[in-house]
């Protein structure tokens, strides 16, 4: 498979990276503003493609925050009710604030996971993560080994393809508790997999506990999740798991920013040679780390058999 053209990036990067939501409530605020002027200009069409059109953006981005959705929807009912029983003018003028209150309430509600996570200054650094941090060949000079090389951090890597929330439960194990940070790079594969997100679920939880007991006051950052479409469940457990055990999530855009440049893949998920590259920048910025070192400072750990 060859790298995704320009226009399926830019799809893949508009719904994975959370974009979309920011569009959906847009559509949704527009739509009911639309309506509030429906007596004087007649456009029901146009109100009716605001809304279902928003409506569907936020469904397709996978929207993690559980709670803003039943908020947001509940507001939406609210505005529908009275528009249908043709209450006073007051009243279907507040419940459409209340609409737009929610819509500036979700996006607010986001902010913090735009925001890139940085751990203090560190030497050493333990990977956890699947193909996209392993890499899909033994020649491949993966983000960890640049890292490694060229911002003066000594590198444990673990990260194994095909990984995913079970099987990383090994590379804990692995790492034996080196390293002054812990950055994971998983559950790419439990989501496109289709695991169910019950196991998903369990299996972070016991990989997370797993990493705080081996690091109990070590500075830990995950990749966040870009999701596809109703797959929103998925990121919920992993915001809600990683609040529990004190996990900084990398902003899904950041990590799509890097999937979806230009030749930053060999096929839309796997990273080339200038996606490697990206990625250790990425990591750098995190790790609060700037080029100061040209020694390789790599170790790679091996699983010695098989993880059921």
């Amino acid at each position: 498979m060859n790298e995704p053209g320009a226009i399926y990036r830019g799809l893949l990067f508009h719904f994975g990276s959370g974009d979309a939501l920011a569009i959906g409530l847009l559509g949704v605020a527009l739509g009911v503003w639309a309506d509030s002027r429906h007596s004087r200009h007649r456009r029901p069409a146009l109100v009716a493609l605001l809304l279902v059109l928003g409506g569907l953006w936020i469904v397709l981005s996978s929207w993690p925050s559980l709670v803003m959705q039943a908020g947001l929807l509940l507001s939406l009912a609210v505005w529908l009710i009275a528009r249908i029983r043709q209450t006073s003018a007051m009243a279907t003028d507040r419940t459409r604030r209340l609409v737009y209150g929610m819509c500036l309430l979700s996006l607010i509600s986001e902010w913090p996971y735009q925001v890139l996570p940085q751990t203090p200054k560190v030497t050493a650094l333990a990977v956890i993560g699947d193909s996209v941090t392993a890499g899909l060949n033994d020649s491949d000079v993966t983000w960890p080994q640049v890292i490694a090389k060229r911002y003066g951090i000594t590198v444990h890597d673990a990260s194994q393809q095909g990984a995913t929330c079970h099987s990383a439960q090994q590379q804990v194990q692995l790492l034996g508790g080196r390293g002054e940070a812990v950055l994971l790079e998983i559950g790419g594969n439990d989501v496109l997999e289709y695991v169910p997100v019950e196991f998903y679920a369990e299996e972070l939880d016991q990989l997370l506990r797993d990493v705080r007991t081996a690091y109990p006051t070590q500075p830990v950052v995950m990749c966040e999740l870009p999701l596809p479409p109703l797959g929103h469940r998925y990121g919920w457990h992993q915001r809600r798991l990683a609040n529990r055990y004190d996990v900084r999530l990398i902003p899904k855009r950041k990590f799509m920013q890097v999937l979806t440049a230009k030749q930053a893949t060999v096929d839309g998920i796997h990273l080339s040679n200038t996606g490697q590259q990206l990625m250790a920048a990425l990591m750098a910025r995190v790790l609060s780390r700037s080029i100061t070192s040209n020694a390789m400072r790599y170790h790679r750990y091996e699983p010695t058999s098989s993880w059921r």
